[in-house]
């Protein structure tokens, strides 16, 4: 079904957001950008913008996981005719080759009212887990080995590319940019799981101060079920120390049966608090984009 966004009315007359204008704009305290930062973004071409040249409101999407073909609000800095303006960024992002325009309810905890006058909807509900006392049946005793990979191992993260969209839907493929940048944060660890010498899933984590954040864990689709994402699950564990003071913690689909299950059997437990919603607006036929039977 294809989502094509309303034109704004006459009296309502938006601009694309361009490096130029950013000094005329209406920043709060409360922006995620500085000036200059946004700028400089606009700039590159690492973000799209639309604005009201009369109040100086204005809306800022940025490629979705470095994929350009997506599109993800990342400030709405309005308040009268917010839904105008992502309408309005909705159709510069679509004629820019942008194929889905997201929100997530984490960054935007609007009324879901906004979101639908605007022309997105409910896309996917991702559900929060934590782990503070691991399943005393979480121990593997065999199963794959894992290699701790380095930045600007290209060859590694090429392995991280393949397996990533084997083994999830278009949705939440990750990029090479994606991965060359997430590999080279000090608090992140990524590590090819091997059987045989053959790569056959990957996990990442994030440490922070007082938690560590199971970020994903991929297995080879002909191989799930067969124990390796527990193997993989158990040595996640094992790595972060878990403990009262340093839960582990992820998130899922809440569709994704399979992870919740191997989850839930691990001994995590539901945080609904750190919920959310996950809204789209397709623009374009579903059926051309390549691999989208498998969102």
């Amino acid at each position: 079904m294809t989502g094509e966004p309303a034109t704004t009315s006459p009296e309502w007359s938006f601009e694309a957001l361009r490096a130029g204008t950013v000094s005329r704009l209406s920043f709060s305290w409360r922006s995620r950008f500085e000036p200059d930062e946004l700028a400089s973004l606009l700039r590159s071409g690492q973000a799209w913008g639309s604005w009201d040249p009369r109040s100086g409101e204005f809306v800022v999407a940025r490629p979705w996981r470095h994929r350009r073909e997506i599109a993800v609000l990342v400030e709405i800095a309005a308040i009268r005719r917010a839904d105008d303006l992502v309408r309005d960024l909705a159709t510069r992002c679509r004629d820019d080759g942008c194929v889905l325009l997201l929100s997530m309810e984490q960054d935007e905890r609007r009324r879901a009212a906004i979101w639908e006058r605007s022309g997105l909807f409910p896309l996917e509900d991702v559900i929060a887990y934590e782990l503070t006392s691991p399943s005393p049946g979480l121990a593997i005793t065999s199963g794959p080995s894992f290699d701790i990979i380095s930045a600007g191992d290209r060859g590694s993260v090429e392995t991280l590319l393949a397996l990533d969209q084997e083994a999830f839907p278009w949705l939440w493929w990750n990029s090479a940019e994606e991965f060359a940048a997430y590999v080279e944060s000090d608090r992140v660890e990524v590590a090819i799981g091997t059987l045989n010498g053959e790569p056959v899933c990957y996990v990442g984590l994030t440490r922070y101060t007082n938690a560590t954040h199971l970020d994903r864990i991929a297995v080879r689709p002909g191989l799930q079920g067969a124990g390796i994402g527990r193997a993989t699950l158990a040595w996640v564990v094992d790595r972060a120390r878990v403990s009262l003071a340093a839960p582990l913690g992820l998130s899922t689909q809440r569709t994704n049966a399979r992870s919740r299950a191997l989850y839930e059997s691990a001994g995590f437990r539901r945080r609904p608090g750190d919920d959310y919603r996950l809204y789209g607006r397709w623009m374009v036929d579903r059926d051309l984009v390549p691999g989208l039977d498998r969102v």
